[in-house]
């Protein structure tokens, strides 16, 4: 069986008291991982940083929709590593 696991990530401009990047952002944070079923498509969202504020407003917004990291099955957490870009970005 084949999965893909995507880092996902939330990011603002408007952030307070936080000091811009290049791009413009003082946000971000890596705090979503999905997973792409390759045989039929079903796309899950697990929740890898539930302190991010941004992320919070989403799960409000769509309920169920995100699951608790401790849903996603073990064989898959044990591959879903921090993306080099999102250090560098926070690392910037």
């Amino acid at each position: 069986r084949i999965v893909w696991i995507l880092q996902g990530a939330t990011s603002s401009r408007y952030a307070p008291y936080a000091q811009e990047s290049r791009d413009g952002t003082n946000y971000y944070r890596a705090s979503v991982v999905a997973t792409v079923d390759a045989f039929n498509g079903e796309t899950r969202f697990y929740i890898s940083d539930a302190s991010d504020v941004l992320l919070r407003s989403y799960i409000r917004a769509f309920p169920g929709l995100f699951q608790a990291w401790s849903k996603m099955p073990r064989e898959l957490q044990l591959q879903a590593t921090y993306s080099q870009s999102a250090l560098e970005k926070q690392a910037e």
